[in-house]
């Protein structure tokens, strides 16, 4: 693979991409596509907040255990979808 070197301030615009980036030139004609690695930054998904949301979920699941036919097939999901984009919704 070949390397380019980006100058900062294209670093800094690939550091704050969230997804696919087209590289254009200054006409806008297409260069590359670009799929930014991840930052090394810290996750903000700590161990008690994950904890937390775990807690916070546990009465849905209780619920769903207690009454496991009550949810809705895949299949279901996805003709209720169909259905709501035939209607416009």
């Amino acid at each position: 693979m070949s390397q380019i070197i980006a100058d900062a301030e294209l670093a800094k615009q690939l550091a704050a991409a969230t997804g696919r980036v087209a590289i254009v030139d200054e006409k806008g004609i297409p260069l590359a596509v670009c799929i930014p690695v991840r930052s090394t930054e810290p996750t903000p998904l700590t161990a008690e907040y994950i904890e937390e949301r775990r807690k916070a979920l546990e009465p849905i699941r209780e619920r769903i255990r207690k009454n496991p036919d009550s949810g809705k097939t895949l299949c279901e999901i996805i003709a209720n979808l169909e259905r709501r984009v035939g209607e416009g919704s």
